[in-house]
């Protein structure tokens, strides 16, 4: 065996350690949250801040966590490879970053429903149907990107 396939060999035993360490980490974080939100259920913690459902919560800034890692993951791996689906995942992962944490698609679902008010069917709300229409401008037009670079490499 050359010294270029040990190397590889020896890239591919740490990415897989290194992957598996991501996973526990993410696993733990999201069976704390469980703990804490069940312990909000049992009125043990009685802050909503402990409400899975709840937005700006424990349960979605370990989200923001958990997508921060993935971006930093993402970005050392465009850094080495240059490749551009790999700048595109990273700019996808940014965009649901940055609209789950500033609540963009929220924004443009009030100023939807302001514009264009409607009654939504089966009564589901209008302002979460509107949001959809933020959600797709963001993470779809994002999403499309990815797909598009994915095809060109």
């Amino acid at each position: 065996m050359d010294q270029n396939q040990q190397q590889i060999g020896f890239i591919g035993r740490l990415l897989r350690k290194q992957t598996f360490a991501l996973i526990v980490i993410f696993t733990v974080l999201d069976l704390i949250a469980g703990f804490l939100y069940w312990l909000h259920t049992e009125e043990i913690l009685p802050s909503r801040f402990f409400n899975l459902s709840r937005d700006r919560g424990f349960g979605e800034c370990i989200q923001y966590a958990k997508y921060g890692l993935i971006i930093y993951m993402i970005h050392r791996l465009f850094k080495e490879r240059l490749e551009a689906v790999y700048k595109a995942w990273l700019i996808f992962f940014i965009a649901i970053l940055l609209d789950d944490s500033l609540g963009i698609h929220e924004f443009i679902g009030k100023v939807l429903i302001t514009i264009f008010p409607f009654d939504a069917p089966g009564g589901l709300r209008a302002k979460d149907l509107a949001e959809i229409v933020g959600f797709a401008l963001i993470e779809g037009v994002a999403l499309f990107y990815v797909f598009f670079k994915f095809q060109s490499a």
